[in-house]
């Protein structure tokens, strides 16, 4: 029987990093396999980087970009030489690095527009190039929550994402969500990843896994001399032998380190939009905005509401500590919980 990727040899393929920050060094390597199974395999994500990069609130918008080629609405080709305008000062995107470092054009997808206008602009772009199989790589695994997750920081862009290849599917294009290094990123628990992958499994999405090899973490370790993320340390150090629980993000969370780090997981992206109440309640807004008020509205606290609770603070030269961002996100959960409680 073939695998996923032999099916698609002498296809076209698209990688996304759908969660921002570093998911597209991730993205890359991904990326690295499918084109030596003879897959044309373009690379490309969501342009939400971390504070420490960019602090204005929320992601990259296409009318932003600086020497970008903009591909409808909600699309854009960086290069190496692309920046984005933000606050007043350019930035250097994680994709236009690492279009630099592998010699190609990047996809930026625009989450601040509504799903169905994304889910538009990428089904025409898959038709113009070929595309059959479009993949949306998420570090760590918090694109699995349902909802309620204590330690759940970041669901507001995988979740728009997840909407987003279901939106795909409905069009007839492959869809398919890669888990790269369950627990990496500090948010959800390894082990509840894994009750969530078994839940999965029984819904018929598990179509595999892959494992770090050591030309992988070769080329990962050149990757992330050129991106910066934490999260995507952490499967490579645990191919070295390091275990158990990593502080990151000013020690706000803790990765999880073992063997399982190391592993890539494929599944279904539309199996696992049908049990995602999240995804499902944000599939037709019709601005991040609008997906943001409405996982308020479910009581999830995103990180486009920390990133707007920890700017002003910015603004004054306050230095953002993991002590004051964990304080300021706790005080952000109990307003938005009461104000919850007072519309009943």
């Amino acid at each position: 029987m073939k695998s996923l990727f032999e099916r698609y040899a002498g296809g076209g393929a698209l990688v996304l990093g759908i969660g921002g920050g570093g998911d597209v060094a991730s993205a890359a390597l991904l990326r690295r396999v499918l084109v030596s199974y003879g897959i044309e395999a373009t690379i490309g994500g969501v342009v939400w980087e971390r504070m420490a990069i960019d602090p204005v609130p929320g992601p990259v918008r296409v009318c932003e970009l600086v020497g970008g080629e903009a591909v409808g609405s909600s699309l854009a080709w960086l290069s190496e030489e692309t920046r984005a305008r933000r606050g007043g000062r350019l930035i250097n995107p994680q994709l236009s690095l690492l279009c630099g470092f592998l010699g190609v054009r990047g996809l930026m997808v625009d989450i601040n527009v509504g799903v169905d206008l994304l889910v538009s602009d990428l089904s025409k772009l898959c038709e113009e190039k070929g595309i059959g199989l479009v993949f949306g790589l998420d570090v760590g695994g918090d694109v699995l929550a349902v909802g309620g997750e204590e330690n759940l920081w970041s669901p507001l862009a995988d979740q728009y994402m997840l909407a987003v290849l279901a939106g795909l599917a409905e069009r007839g294009v492959r869809t398919v969500l890669a888990v790269h290094g369950p627990g990496a990123d500090g948010e959800l628990s390894q082990q509840y990843i894994l009750e969530r992958l078994r839940s999965l499994a029984a819904r018929g999405a598990y179509l595999g896994a892959r494992g770090l090899t050591r030309s992988d973490v070769d080329f990962m370790e050149d990757v992330l001399q050129v991106a910066h993320t934490e999260a995507g340390w952490m499967p490579i150090l645990a191919f070295k032998g390091e275990w158990g629980q990593k502080p990151i993000r000013r020690g706000t969370r803790k990765a999880t380190l073992n063997l399982i780090t190391t592993l890539t997981l494929f599944l279904d992206a539309y199996t696992v939009y049908q049990d995602a109440s999240l995804a499902k309640a944000i599939r037709r807004a019709e601005s991040l905005e609008e997906a943001n008020q409405i996982l308020n509205s479910m009581g999830i606290y995103t990180e486009l509401d920390l990133e707007k609770d920890l700017y002003p603070l910015y603004q004054k030269g306050v230095e953002i500590t993991g002590g004051l961002v964990l304080n300021i996100r706790r005080k952000g959960i109990e307003k938005l919980r009461r104000g919850m409680q007072t519309t009943e």
